[in-house]
């Protein structure tokens, strides 16, 4: 959801990458050194001991950005479809977010809606 301006910074250092249905994107426990910007196809997001992706996203979306502050994947992201996406090494995106202190703010809005649904998601199948 970041805008035009700061996809296009972030476009001149990303690498356009193709993962067929069923390739992972990313892992959950592994070391984590970029993002992802969908740019068209749909993923899942899958945790530990959840069977089922517990959400889904497509153009526009962000991934992987949570490695940025931990080092490694929280999560398994699976292409759910043919997907083209950006990879962004964290070091460019991490500069891009410090020159444009809205789009950081974007991407911590989006992030914390995305923790919140999570955790409501969690207490629903636990409660079940």
């Amino acid at each position: 959801n970041l805008d035009r301006a700061v996809l296009s910074l972030l476009a001149e250092t990303a690498r356009a990458e193709v993962f067929l249905p069923g390739e992972l994107l990313v892992e959950v426990d592994e070391e984590a050194d970029c993002a992802f910007v969908i740019i068209e196809g749909r993923v899942g997001v899958l945790v530990p001991g959840v069977d089922e992706p517990i959400h889904h996203m497509g153009p526009g979306d962000s991934v992987g950005e949570y490695g940025m502050f931990g080092g490694v994947r929280i999560a398994t992201v699976r292409a759910e479809e043919r997907t083209r996406a950006l990879a962004i090494e964290y070091r460019s995106l991490k500069a891009c977010l410090l020159q444009h202190p809205d789009a950081m703010y974007d991407l911590l809005a989006t992030t914390v809606a995305r923790l919140r649904a999570t955790s409501e998601q969690l207490a629903a199948a636990n409660a079940r």
